[in-house]
């Protein structure tokens, strides 16, 4: 459809709305041109600073021993306990992305700034992180963003070193560990301490065992003893059936055996043999027999204890091990993606928005002509018309 000439300048109130476009078609040339310069700009400004390409890493979480309590006995296994996978990620995240943690990391890593950056604090470097967990999986994938790609993947290694140190601080159990050792030591210093005591109990027994043989080889070979022989050889006899069924004396016993069955006179012993000192001697016997008992008893029962808590101490860093369970799956990289829009792509937006803004300049400067002024017009027009035929009727 013609545009109408008597509404192609006149003002943006009084215009039809089909001929909204009459004043960007009339100025259409000064406005392509004004886009392509504007596109051509900002290409050579993008060009020239080119968007910055991501860091990106990707952690394997295996949540296990970390989060299951320690038993209050240590003999004991660990009780069973269900981990909410979706609350154990999220835990991961929000330590993985804490203030006290980044601002530890930028500390370890500073960012090579110019003055445009001189302030960066840990929250500027919290925007520009992404830490979210991949859908359907245990994957947590990190990304930062920043103008020198190369500290931001140094950034990334450094704070993944930083979060596996401080989940060890966070979830080991230094204090337990610390218990089990402390009780352990205490157990084999007591069980290093009786088999001291038995060794010298064992001694005495020996030599003890000696002087017995001695004694009743000189009663067997007075007549005159006979009596306190016989009396000797039944406490003998009683002490060998006392000692009998103790599983911790039997070496005792055979020793006792090896005493009673022996009648040959043995050496005279360099000091008199008192009447009932021999007697006396087995009373002793059966004391140091006794001793030896419960020193085997409480050796085999620390004995075990020791064993059991060296069990635990073994179970307890296969936990501290099984607790270390975040693998770096891919090491941080920075990535062959761009940032934000290309050149190309930026060019072409504001190719675009040129275009725009010099077509509403165009509307707009044609609806803000003034009534008088089509008014005057008009009447120039009228007085030439008129003056062409009053020439005419003048011929």
């Amino acid at each position: 459809m013609p545009v109408d000439p008597d509404h192609r300048h006149a003002p943006l109130s009084r215009m039809p709305e089909w001929q909204i476009a009459a004043p960007i078609l009339h100025h259409i040339r000064p406005i392509l041109l004004a886009s392509v310069l504007g596109a051509g700009v900002a290409f050579l400004l993008a060009e020239a600073r080119p968007a910055p390409h991501p860091a990106k890493a990707e952690l394997l979480m295996r949540v296990g021993y970390e989060y299951t309590p320690a038993p209050a006995d240590p003999t004991r296994d660990y009780q069973q306990v269900t981990v909410r996978l979706d609350e154990a990620i999220g835990t991961e995240l929000q330590i993985l992305s804490s203030l006290p943690l980044i601002a530890r990391t930028l500390k370890d890593e500073p960012h090579p700034h110019g003055p445009a950056v001189a302030d960066l604090t840990a929250q500027d470097v919290l925007e520009r992180l992404s830490v979210k967990r991949i859908e359907g999986s245990t994957i947590v994938a990190l990304e930062l963003l920043d103008e020198r790609s190369d500290w931001a993947a140094r950034f990334l290694d450094r704070l993944i070193a930083n979060y596996r140190q401080e989940r060890s601080r966070l979830y080991g159990q230094d204090a337990y560990t610390e218990m089990l050792t402390a009780q352990r030591s205490e157990a084999e210093s007591a069980l290093e301490a009786g088999r001291a005591e038995l060794a010298e109990v064992t001694l005495a027994m020996i030599q003890q065992t000696a002087k017995l043989r001695e004694g009743i080889s000189v009663l067997a070979s007075d007549p005159a003893r006979q009596a306190e022989y016989r009396d000797v050889r039944a406490a003998l006899a009683a002490l060998q059936l006392r000692l009998a069924d103790r599983q911790t004396t039997q070496g005792v016993v055979a020793l006792l055996d090896r005493i009673g069955s022996d009648e040959s006179p043995g050496l005279a012993p360099t000091t008199p043999v008192p009447p009932g000192s021999v007697v006396a001697m087995v009373d002793d016997l059966g004391r140091m027999a006794d001793r030896i008992s419960a020193l085997n008893t409480v050796e085999a029962e620390v004995g075990t204890r020791v064993a059991a808590l060296d069990d635990a101490l073994m179970r307890q860093q296969v936990r501290e091990l099984g607790s270390a369970n975040v693998e770096v799956m891919t090491p941080p990289y920075v990535s062959d993606e761009v940032a934000g829009l290309s050149s190309l792509t930026k060019s072409v937006l504001w190719g675009i928005m040129v275009f725009l803004a010099a077509s509403a300049i165009a509307v707009v400067r044609a609806g803000l002509r003034r009534p008088e002024d089509d008014e005057d017009g008009a009447s120039i027009k009228t007085e030439t018309e008129e003056g062409h035929s009053g020439g005419s009727t003048g011929a």
